[in-house]
């Protein structure tokens, strides 16, 4: 690697940005660097430890680039922006569970589905009423398979498990970092769910959700599962019309909802928006101490209906089979009407296993990303977070703010998730400068194509940890290609089938 360092001089640095005496200290560092002989320790030690989010990304890309000059990408595929430790190996969920050879656990996880998902009930706490009789059931053959056979559970009790950690972690713009325990959680869900029931509502009902993502949210959609009842997802995005055809779609017998959605100064109506969709019965939440609007007949507050509910501590569960629907959500509908999805049971434990393996979630971790009930990542965040021991960071503005920056910090994220579109917003406006993201560990990128460049700048951003790109679907839970921490990670490419998947 010394004919690279000497195509590297002062005046490269100096002209990216770098003032002199610093850009000597840097080319001496990467010097050194180079000097040991492997690029990607190289790499390593210069992203890691010389380079800083406050050096120009020109800088970032140019040391990269020299470092793995005439780098053979043809035996040895494109050269990596990240590269694990020996230690990060180590460290992770899978590496502990099943050795340091991602491939070797991806391939058990397929050749053995009865071993591998019986192992991840126990990893991830599952709480079961009556466990399955086995894994798979393939007697009327791999066209129809019956996943979990005699088993019996509320998938919200073991989300609603005990555990250090706290539950929710979440802040409104303006206010002060509020943290909720797994008790307290658990005590809400309790409650809304018993309010809920006084409605006539229970097992087997659709229950509709338009609401911004916020812990009131998430109390929501954990009561509505503990009931038996299914949600119904509706981004808050969505014009009456659209709302019209999904509550037709999944016969919704009620509605949870806000009077509006608070962006800044601006108030968007949204409950209005579901009155014109002529909704069923609407529980309406208000975004501020009191309802900004009156409600139709036959509608009440949230905060009303709380207030007069009945006391409770621990959620009353209603259990049921392995496939009974916990979520109705849809397609987009950009080719017609949109086509209903459901969730089963078994859903959350795709998710949660995902998040364990791939985004390698752990006990005491904390994970935010911005995202809706409106759409799969909403639910994937809840139950990846907390059926892995983790806490959900929720920020109830804008992700396109130095507030938000500045909350990821606050609330110490571990993995941050994103869709690029964010991530080239961030960049243009510049909004992350100055904060430490330094407590995470890793990024996901999901729902868009990602352009290698920004992801790379977002790497660097968090002193360089890798982005595990994720890409599935709606109808699995979860993802069938992506990444994990234990592999080289090259900016906007995947680099392994998702666990318990395969390429035919």
């Amino acid at each position: 690697m010394r004919n690279v360092g000497q195509a590297t001089n002062i005046e490269e640095l100096t002209s990216r940005g770098v003032p002199r005496s610093e850009a000597e200290a840097l080319l001496g560092g990467t010097l050194s660097a180079w000097a040991c002989g492997d690029r990607c320790q190289a790499w390593r030690y210069i992203s890691q430890q010389l380079l800083t989010p406050a050096h120009p990304f020109g800088v970032h890309q140019l040391l990269h680039q020299r470092t793995f000059a005439g780098w053979d990408s043809a035996a040895r595929g494109p050269a990596p922006v990240w590269s694990p430790s020996d230690e990060e190996v180590g460290a992770t969920n899978v590496a502990a569970a099943y050795g340091a050879d991602f491939a070797a656990f991806q391939r058990l996880s397929v050749a053995q589905p009865e071993v591998f998902w019986r192992a991840m009930l126990t990893r991830l706490g599952i709480v079961q009423q009556q466990p399955p009789a086995q894994v798979i059931d393939l007697s009327d053959g791999v066209e129809q398979p019956h996943w979990m056979p005699g088993m019996r559970l509320n998938i919200a009790e073991s989300a609603l498990a005990s555990g250090a950690a706290a539950a929710v972690v979440w802040q409104a713009p303006g206010g002060a970092l509020q943290r909720v325990s797994r008790a307290q959680l658990a005590a809400d869900v309790a409650r809304f769910a018993g309010a809920l029931r006084t409605l006539g509502l229970g097992a087997n009902d659709r229950i509709a959700m338009m609401m911004p993502m916020s812990y009131l949210s998430v109390v929501g959609y954990l009561s509505v599962v503990s009931l038996g009842a299914a949600v119904v997802s509706i981004a808050d995005s969505f014009a009456a019309e659209e709302v019209a055809v999904r509550l037709r779609i999944a016969n919704a017998a009620a509605v949870l909802t806000q009077d509006v959605i608070v962006r800044g100064e601006k108030r968007l109506p949204l409950y209005p928006r579901v009155t014109a969709a002529k909704a069923p019965r609407a529980i309406v939440a208000s975004a501020a101490a009191a309802l900004s609007m009156p409600l139709r007949d036959g509608d009440v507050s949230w905060q009303q209906l709380l207030a007069e509910a009945p006391a409770a501590d621990v959620p009353e569960y209603h259990y049921a089979a392995a496939t009974h629907t916990t979520n109705v959500l849809f397609s987009s509908g950009t080719t017609g009407e949109p086509k209903a999805i459901a969730w089963t049971q078994l859903t959350p434990i795709k998710a949660a296993t995902d998040g364990w393996a791939h985004q390698d979630i752990r006990r005491g971790d904390v994970v935010c990303w911005p995202t809706n009930l409106g759409w799969m990542m909403g639910p994937w965040l809840i139950y990846a977070s907390l059926l892995n021991g983790a806490t959900i960071a929720l920020y109830e503005g804008s992700p396109l703010t130095a507030n938000f920056g500045a909350f990821v910090q606050r609330a110490g994220v571990t993995m941050l998730g994103v869709v690029p579109s964010l991530v080239k917003a961030w960049r243009r406006s510049s909004c992350l400068a100055g904060c430490d993201w330094s407590t995470i560990r890793c990024f996901s990128s999901t729902g868009e194509v990602s352009s290698p460049e920004q992801m790379h700048w977002l790497m660097a951003r968090a002193g360089y940890k890798p982005v595990i790109e994720y890409c599935g679907g709606t109808e699995i839970g979860g993802g069938y290609i992506s990444g994990s921490l234990l592999q080289p990670q090259l900016p906007g490419a995947f680099s392994t089938p998702a666990v318990g998947c395969d390429f035919v």
